[in-house]
This record gives structure tokens, sequence and C-alpha cells, in this order.
């Protein structure tokens, strides 16, 4: 009988724990659901709901929401792609100037400490207030840049009121916004990998570049990932740098969904509108970060 008791007194005992370790997560559980799940079931409904702006939600369910932004060609053929763009080309560019600004930082030479706080700079300075001071580098009347350009006699255009300058230099100001976050990122990643592996490797006779291919950048790829996903979402979700620019000017040239879903719901008074645009975006985030951390995943095996 003891033999039989001990293991029965031991499971009773693990049960209990359980139970105990469950109860001291529930108050979490509850608290997430709250701050995560709330919103995002809130947003569901009402993208498929009559909302309105004083009122909230009235009436029954509702495809007007849906209808009204899928059957809209400005949406479709401008506002989305137009954030894959903006999305995709400041990440993209992000990642080709942090990744060598990192490694040149992971180097010792002599200022490298001042070299390094020079880059956290932009990234001390608020987002707005970031955009509101390249506003006024870029004003076609008063700006830096075209008193610069008027001193050897070119007459600079009015950089933000055209669509052909105006969304390239909203990719300028977003990677110059994302490059300190992303080089941190990476020469944290790049301090994790033992410089014995490389001393190794050039005792074995091999140059800058075959180090680089094959041993720094597949032990940086987990990192490197993570800046790619988290970059992707923050500037898919960038509101500032566009609104302080352009507010989506000129004629919506440079509206992305974020300041479109802005517009429908607090101009234009169309809160449904505005929940099913950030459906989308949702829906689009998700897609892509299950995609590539999938990618990434089959690649590390």
């Amino acid at each position: 009988m003891p033999p039989v008791a001990a293991p029965l007194a031991s499971e009773t005992l693990r049960h209990r724990e359980a139970r105990v370790g469950l109860l001291c997560l529930a108050p979490a559980v509850a608290l997430l659901a709250i701050v995560f799940l709330y919103p995002i079931v809130s947003t569901l409904l009402d993208s498929v709901s009559h909302v309105s702006a004083l009122a909230g939600r009235t009436g029954g369910p509702t495809a007007k929401n849906w209808q009204s932004i899928l059957s809209d060609p400005a949406f479709l053929r401008g506002t989305l792609p137009r954030t894959l763009f903006w999305t995709i080309g400041v990440v993209s560019l992000t990642i080709l100037c942090s990744l060598p600004a990192a490694l040149l930082l992971q180097e010792r030479f002599k200022g490298r400490k001042l070299a390094r706080t020079l880059v956290l700079l932009p990234w001390a300075v608020p987002l707005p207030i970031s955009a509101i001071i390249w506003k006024f580098i870029f004003n076609g009347q008063l700006g830096t840049l075209n008193g610069l350009l008027a001193q050897f006699g070119i007459a600079g255009p009015v950089w933000l009121a055209e669509a052909k300058t105006a969304l390239p230099i909203m990719i300028w100001v977003g990677v110059w916004a994302s490059i300190p976050f992303t080089t941190v990122t990476l020469l944290a990643g790049l301090q994790g990998i033992g410089a014995d592996i490389l001393e190794a490797a050039s005792l074995d006779g091999a140059n800058g570049w075959l180090r680089f291919r094959a041993i720094i950048l597949p032990l940086l790829r987990p990192v490197l990932n993570v800046a790619i996903v988290l970059n992707t979402i923050y500037v898919f979700n960038s509101f500032p740098i566009i609104w302080v620019l352009t507010q989506g000017g000129p004629a919506n040239s440079t509206d992305t969904i974020i300041t479109s879903l802005y517009k429908q719901a607090f101009r234009f008074s169309q809160p449904g509108q505005a929940q099913a645009m950030g459906v989308v975006s949702f829906v689009v985030l998700l897609v892509f970060s299950a995609w590539y951390l999938r990618l990434a995943e089959k690649d590390t095996q």
C-alpha cells in the first residue's frame, strides 16, 4: 500500500501546485485580455456595425463599411499599395544603412564611444519634433535646403507640395528616424558573437567578406529577423512623420492606411470605415509577421 499511496500523494501535490500557479497567473491573464483582446474585438465589431462618432455603436450588423473601402479605387489602387511601398522602402533602406553602421561601431577605433552616442541622438528626439525639423528643411520658400541651393543659383522645388518629391522625402525621414534603433539592435547582436570564432576564421585565411558572409551574417540572422519584423510594424503604423510633413497631401498622394484611417474617423466622421481600415492594417501585419517568422524559422533549421 505505501508504494501506491506515495505516487498518489505526489500527483495530488502537483495538481494543487498547478491550481495555485493558475490562480497566480489569472490576474495577469485578465489584464492582458483587457489590454490586448478587448480593443481587437471592439474594432472587429465596429467594422461591421453602424457607428456614430457621438453615440458609438448603433443598430445591427452591416457590411456597409467594408463595401465602402473595398469598392474605393483610391484605397485599393492608391492607399494600400502606397503603404506597402512606404513600408518596404523605409525598412529595406534602414537595414542596408544600419548593418554597415553596426559593423563599423563594433570595430575598435578612436572616438568609438562618441560615434555610438551620436548614432543615438535622432532616437532621443521625439518623432513629431524630428518631422517638424525636416519639414522646415524642405520648406519650399524659407527652407534650409532651398536656401543652400539658392547660394549656387539653383531654384529648388516646393518639395512637399509635389507628389514626385513628397513620398521620397517621407521615406528619407522614415529611414533617418529608424536607423538608431536598428543599429543599436544589430550592434547588440554583433556583441553576442564570440571574438574567438572570428579570430579562428582569420587564422584559417578567411578575409573580411568571407567572415561576414559565412560567420557573422548567419549568427546575426535571428537578431536581424527581429529587427525587420519590428521595423515593419513600426513603419507600417507610423503616423507622426506623414502627418506632420504632408497630412497625406498633395491630393492624397502620400496617404497611407493610418492617415486615411485618421481622416475617416476625425475629419469625415466615418468611424466605422476607419475601424474597417484598422482591421485591414492588423490583418496585413499579422499575415506578414507570421509568414516572415515562419520563413526565418525554416532558414535556421
